[in-house]
């Protein structure tokens, strides 16, 4: 895949052109603070002497084009298909690069599945987020972290969102998982990418100040001061502590490289015509080209996952926190679920399911919806009797007695008031007869 524009560190990159630039290699940043930029994304299409040329691929049926089944065909470019304003689908070959290119009237079309981009286009979303993630004019790198009160402001997504990724992608799912999912792949991308920039930057035997003026060419000075006086928070500085012990205790390497498990996924559903388990996934991932697996310990982990998926007579080609994965691992972390990709939660992963958080989420809901009844009922009582008082008062004065055919009604409200002082528990209370609510706090 095309990488990204990168920036290198001039006290420690070879020595460079006298102009900074290095006209065989237009991807990298070099350390000519006045000839160099980060990608420009300002503008939708920029001057670009290859743009008029027809990138479609040959007819399908001619002998220049054979497509295999789910892999990536080429390793320079991604094919996709690119839908027109009128419609018009064609399949065209671009690389990451290009996209700024791309004309106002063509759209690459993203397929999802599950919540997430799957095919080469994915591919090609990925990478064109990647460069965006990377310019620091959109995405400032002096923010403590992503979301939140100290985070990135929502509006800066939202602008890049509307001007910079519908205008070129045509997402076949609703907007708002379309969304999600760009922000969550841009998180991740905009961490990496000040991780890296750190690794390649910082120097033990520099002083602050000393780091503070090795502004890395196409960011802001303030911007890069900033950064660096974060870094050296102790807050800071202990997490990254903490990040780095906890890296050390994973001691499995998987083989899936860069490639998403969404389109492993959906690269495998298109060669077997089968979608696979998330044990199925885990074998796959951890093994290598000839067929072994990267550890002993990954070979034992994948030993019992099978066992497991013999014995089960159902399926699980949906997840589940029962199938061979949730025995093996254990309950799952909030923010994760093993061997379904990015985005994926328990919440939105296991909605059929019996999650522990959401029996208990589901729990504390009902309560606070009965007792809400409760209180709404017990009103609505009020306002019925003091009404059925005031209907009595008037005919006692009118007619000096109760109509036979209102005593019934009359006599309902003296009842009801009978059973007033009577004892309403949460999980007694306005419940239909019979058995039908006997379990009702399992109800998801």
């Amino acid at each position: 895949m095309p990488k990204c524009k990168w920036f290198t560190n001039p006290l420690r990159s070879a020595p460079q052109p006298e102009n900074g630039f290095d006209q065989t290699n237009d991807e990298v940043f070099h350390n000519s603070p006045t000839d160099i930029s980060p990608p420009n994304h300002d503008s939708t299409i920029q001057s670009n002497p290859d743009s008029n040329i027809d990138h479609s691929l040959p007819n399908q049926g001619s002998q220049e084009y054979t497509r295999p089944f789910g892999g990536h065909q080429s390793s320079e470019y991604w094919t996709v298909e690119t839908v027109g304003t009128d419609g018009t689908i064609k399949t065209r070959r671009l690389k990451v690069k290009e996209m700024d290119n791309l004309s106002r009237d063509e759209q690459v079309v993203v397929n999802f599945e599950d919540e997430q981009a799957i095919g080469e286009a994915q591919g090609l979303l990925a990478g064109y987020l990647g460069t965006l993630a990377v310019d620091c004019k959109l995405f400032p790198i002096n923010f403590s972290k992503w979301s939140g009160p100290l985070g990135i402001p929502r509006s800066r997504f939202e602008e890049c969102f509307s001007n910079l990724l519908k205008p070129k992608f045509h997402f076949k799912i609703s907007e708002g998982i379309a969304k999600r999912y760009c922000k969550l792949s841009l998180a991740k991308k905009w961490s990496q990418h000040r991780i890296k920039l750190w690794k390649e930057f910082y120097d033990p035997c520099m002083s602050r100040q000393a780091l503070i003026d090795n502004v890395p060419v196409g960011i802001d000075r303030d911007q890069w001061a900033s950064f660096v006086q974060y870094r050296f928070l102790p807050s800071t500085m202990e997490m990254c502590r903490r990040n780095k012990e906890a890296r050390k205790k994973q001691t499995i390497p998987h083989t899936g490289g860069s490639k998403p498990i969404s389109r492993k996924r959906h690269e495998i559903f298109l060669e077997t015509g089968r979608k696979i388990s998330r044990g199925e996934m885990y074998i796959e991932t951890y093994k290598k080209r000839d067929g072994s697996f990267v550890t002993d310990e990954a070979r034992d982990i994948a030993e019992q996952i099978e066992v497991l998926m013999t014995q089960n007579e159902k399926a699980e080609s949906r997840p589940s926190t029962n199938d061979a994965i949730g025995k093996v691992f254990g309950e799952e972390h909030s923010g994760r679920v093993r061997c379904m990709g990015m985005g994926a939660t328990p919440t939105n992963t296991f909605r059929n399911g019996n999650h522990p958080s959401q029996l208990v989420n589901s729990s504390t809901s009902m309560s606070s919806t009965t007792n809400y009844s409760q209180a709404d009922f017990k009103r609505l009582e009020s306002k019925f009797d003091g009404t059925l008082a005031a209907f009595k008062a008037y005919f006692l004065a009118k007619e000096g007695r109760i109509p036979v055919e209102l005593t019934s009604i009359f006599d309902h409200g003296t009842q009801a008031n009978d059973i007033e002082n009577e004892t309403i528990t949460p999980t007694t209370g306005r419940t239909s007869s019979g058995g039908s609510n006997k379990n009702r706090e399992d109800i998801v």
